[in-house]
This record gives structure tokens, C-alpha cells and sequence, in this order.
């Protein structure tokens, strides 16, 4: 189970244990997709958190931070993601 505070300091808490993810951005986006609790298309997402650079840029950047979100909360499948739509699991 996940748990996001965002008042203050954004605070992610993964299985009972703070989640530390090294990227801002990776914790923003996934507060993003808790809060919103639907899907979004990558690309909407990548120029929402990367909009100040080119397409190809924040689109690998947006897939860094999909990388380094499923790294740190492995085995459990946080994430799911269809062709262009990138949401939480259902789990979550």
C-alpha cells in the first residue's frame, strides 16, 4: 500500500517504510498519478513535468522516472502502463 502527504515536505510511504525516490520528479509524478487516480497519456505527462525542454528529452526522461519508481518499489507492481497511458495499478 501507498500512502503521499502532501502538505509540507511531499513524504511517500511504500509497504510501511518511507519511500525514497532520487528524483524530484519521479516523486511528483507519482503523487500526480495518486492524486489525479487515472490514467494519463505520456505524453501529457512528460510535457507536464518537462516542459521546458524538447519532446524526445522529456519523453526519456519521463521513462527514467517510470525506471527509477518501479525499481524502488520491486517485486510490487506499482505502476501500469498501457501503449501511451501511465496510471497506478489498481492495487495501489
Amino acid at each position: 500500500m501507498i500512502k503521499i502527504w502532501l502538505l509540507g515536505n511531499l513524504r511517500i510511504e511504500f509497504e510501511g517504510q518511507d519511500l525514497y525516490l532520487p528524483y524530484q520528479k519521479a516523486a511528483a509524478l507519482l503523487a500526480y498519478l495518486a492524486v489525479s487516480g487515472k490514467a494519463h497519456n505520456r505524453r501529457k505527462l512528460a510535457a507536464l513535468l518537462w516542459g521546458n525542454v524538447d519532446d524526445s528529452r522529456a519523453q526519456n526522461s519521463l521513462r527514467n522516472a517510470l525506471f527509477v519508481i518501479r525499481r524502488e518499489t520491486a517485486p510490487v507492481e506499482l505502476l501500469r502502463t498501457e501503449r501511451d497511458l501511465v496510471s497506478l495499478a489498481r492495487s495501489a
